[in-house]
């Protein structure tokens, strides 16, 4: 289950999806394929990389089968993030969570990306 970030400053979460040969790999799988494991090195240092150029970002360090989990503190960081997933060469899990100021509960929204847009619904 997502739960929020103890650093309250964050507010945004979304998923980087690994690359398709490495997507909902089981440990044992992982174990006995060190190219897999190469591959999700290689991406998450990626990914650490991209971090850098927007702002405040976390990366979870937990294993996540989907992909890699992170979290913005500025809406305008993530908006701009998802924009370029086409440019950067990833791919992002087209679900949005929010921090709810209100209530501190994860809000979720799904989101679809067009040429210079982002539709939420």
């Amino acid at each position: 289950m997502l739960s929020k970030p103890r650093n309250t400053d964050l507010k945004y979460h979304l998923v980087v999806e690994w690359p398709p040969s490495c997507r909902n790999r089981d440990a044992r799988t992982l174990r006995s394929r060190p190219d897999l494991v190469y591959r999700l090195n290689e991406h998450t240092k990626k990914c650490m990389e991209l971090s850098k150029t927007y702002g405040n970002v976390k990366i979870e360090s937990e294993y996540n089968f989907v992909g890699i989990r992170m979290w913005f503190r500025s809406g305008k960081d993530v908006y701009d993030f998802i924009l370029n997933q086409d440019k950067n060469e990833i791919k992002i899990v087209p679900e949005l969570y929010v921090v709810n100021g209100l209530n501190s509960r994860l809000d979720k929204f799904l989101f679809r990306v067009d040429d210079s847009n982002i539709i939420v619904y």
